[in-house]
């Protein structure tokens, strides 16, 4: 009666359309709790899920979402679906750093409780359970001071309520303690009979062992002087290597700037401006290597900051910044985005090297007057970007080593543009630390696409659910 209400009379009262689908969220809990208690748990689950999703956004009951939340996993504890359940409190335990509920994180901890006690870990079940008792009776007195205003009957009520509550929490805990206490006894019978057996058929073999043990322990400690050495030397190397780029860095920069200068100062002698120009470019081409050498080595010892970033703007973004550099050569970049916006928690400036340079090889290795494709799809726990050309392709007897570090596998562009063979081995690492996936599919003179896999989190997985396609992600 209470959503049909809502339903017929929302549309009176337009400027509250918030808080009409926050109370439609709120009565869907109320309706998948009593679905509950008549045992309907399929339609209880499908309520509970919708009332999450509509309060749990910005702007929602925040706090409705969270008792939801408990109500679905006090549902999938009844139903002794354990993944689900503890997928559900984890949820909800990073929720109540954000949005504070002391009766919902109280009812956390029973749940954690109960979860734990079904897998016999009555040691980290009986913390929960201390935790859940310990809020829930300093909720207890708040509700009482509350209620000091109320009839004297009332209160007597309420005690004697809260008086029995604790009585069968008591018998639960003592429960408890006799289960740890008969398992701690198996425990130690077992113990001691393994010992007394080991004790007369292995004195021999617990000497071997030691001498074994000792073996090993000298190896690994060879080892990790061994790996130790080699850390020391590759750091070594890294170091030396930066040191020489960046120390190129600045003297090629003003050599590259002078000739330009230079170029634009003698127009007039053909054969001297021709000569300048190549060492120009010249200079160009090797400072950009040297950024790539630097970036290169700077992989491994950078801290990766992630953060939630919007795919579809910053592939847009992308796009846009290179259509001018596809202008240059008549080219054209098409980009067609996800329907609605998802964020994904990355490394932004990365991720976008990653996206521009597989860009840029489609537009170096695209005849002039060609399109290149960029897009975006959603699949089941992830977004795959494409980058399409219908360039040259890549042979097959490169096609495994376009990956690799300071690669032979490079060719000029279409136009004669550079190539260094690093952009492709640096791409791949940025994407692997990120956990994703980087592959290609490639035909000579028919062109090739890239693709680029990044997961998605799990609070964005299951907020987009329902728009995931059933295509499973192949390499």
């Amino acid at each position: 009666r209470t959503l049909n209400y809502i339903n017929n009379n929302a549309s009176k009262y337009p400027e509250h359309s918030g808080m009409i689908t926050i109370a439609r969220g709120v009565v869907y809990g109320n309706k998948a709790e009593a679905l509950m208690i008549k045992g309907q748990n399929a339609q209880a689950r499908e309520l509970l899920k919708k009332s999450i999703f509509i309060n749990l956004k910005k702007g929602g009951d925040n706090q409705d979402a969270e008792f939801a939340e408990i109500k679905l996993g006090q549902l999938f504890l009844n139903v002794h679906k354990d993944d689900s359940l503890l997928s559900v409190l984890n949820n909800v335990h990073r929720q109540l750093d954000t949005v504070k509920n002391e009766y919902a994180e109280a009812d956390w901890n029973r749940l954690m409780g109960s979860y734990y006690e079904d897998k016999s870990d009555y040691k980290n079940a009986l913390g929960y359970f201390q935790r859940y008792h310990t809020l829930k009776d300093s909720t207890t007195k708040r509700l009482s001071a509350l209620k000091q205003s109320d009839a004297n009957q009332q209160i007597a009520i309420y005690e004697k309520q809260h008086e029995i509550e604790n009585l069968y929490n008591n018998n639960k805990l003592q429960r408890l303690y006799l289960k740890m206490a008969a398992a701690g006894s198996l425990m130690l019978v077992a113990i001691i009979f393994l010992v007394w057996r080991n004790w007369r058929r292995s004195r021999l073999d617990v000497k071997t062992v030691s001498e074994l043990n000792k073996q090993v322990n000298e190896q690994k400690v060879n080892l990790e002087k061994a790996l130790e050495e080699v850390k020391r030397s590759s750091q070594e190397k890294d170091r030396i290597l930066r040191t020489v780029a960046h120390d190129l860095r600045n003297p090629l920069g003003g050599i590259a700037s002078l000739t330009n200068i230079m170029v634009d100062e003698t127009e007039n002698n053909k054969d001297l401006r021709d000569q300048l120009m190549l060492i120009k470019d010249t200079s160009t081409d090797t400072l950009e290597l040297i950024n790539e050498i630097l970036e290169a080595t700077n992989l491994n010892s950078s801290k990766l900051n992630k953060q939630p970033v919007d795919i579809n703007a910053l592939l847009s973004n992308s796009v846009e910044l290179l259509s001018f550099k596809a202008a240059e050569k008549h080219q054209h970049i098409v980009f067609e985005g996800l329907n609605k916006p998802v964020e994904l928690n990355i490394h932004r400036e990365k991720i976008w090297r990653v996206i521009s340079n597989l860009i840029t090889n489609a537009i170096k290795f695209s005849p002039v007057d060609e399109t290149i494709k960029v897009k975006a799809i959603l699949k089941p726990g992830h977004v795959v970007i494409s980058i399409k050309d219908n360039g040259i392709g890549i042979p097959d007897n490169m096609k495994d080593k376009i990956f690799n570090m300071f690669t032979d596998a490079k060719r000029p562009g279409t136009v004669g543009e550079k190539s260094f063979g690093l952009g492709l081995s640096i791409s791949k690492q940025i994407i692997e630390k990120h956990n994703g996936k980087i592959w290609f599919e490639s035909e000579p003179q028919k062109g090739t696409t890239f693709y680029v896999a990044l997961a998605m989190s799990e609070r964005t997985r299951d907020t987009h659910s329902d728009s995931l396609s059933g295509v499973t992600l192949s390499n």
